[in-house]
């Protein structure tokens, strides 16, 4: 594979981590009857997908629960106002090196469910959710 076809990839990756609003990473679309059908995957692709999925819930659930933790400080020391910058700053470094773990176990827990489908299957995973994303923000609005 060449170099910048790899780089595209990547950057499409983590474009499509973030992108995904929470509710849809929570969503097991590998074992979704129409989301198999259209991206037409094997009964092992979902298995193997649902354990990697499976394996990274432990440090996801531990990180996040340490970033809520880390936030709810943060936020009670920025309430005082006789506190040291310094002090703040430094929470403010724990508290983004907190959520930029938690991002990279996400992204590495993404990236590892991406290599096992085929680049076809993520073309149209990207598309599935782009168009979920336009149905629940349609919902959203009164419109159906």
């Amino acid at each position: 594979m060449s170099r910048k076809l790899f780089i595209c990839l990547t950057l499409s990756l983590v474009a499509l981590a973030w992108a995904q609003p929470a509710h849809a990473q929570r969503f097991r679309w590998w074992n979704d009857e129409a989301f198999v059908k259209q991206l037409a995957l094997t009964p092992d692709q979902s298995v193997r997908i649902e354990a990697v999925f499976q394996a990274a819930q432990p440090a996801l659930r531990a990180q996040s629960r340490a970033l809520s933790m880390l936030e709810d400080e943060l936020s009670k020391l920025v309430q005082e106002a006789r506190v040291e910058e310094s002090e703040v700053d430094f929470f403010v470094a724990k508290v983004e090196s907190a959520r930029a773990e938690l991002a990279k176990t996400r992204t590495m827990m993404i990236y590892r469910i991406r290599r096992i489908m085929t680049l076809d299957q993520h073309v149209k995973l990207q598309s599935l959710f782009e168009q979920r994303e336009k149905d629940r923000r349609g919902k959203g609005h009164g419109q159906k």
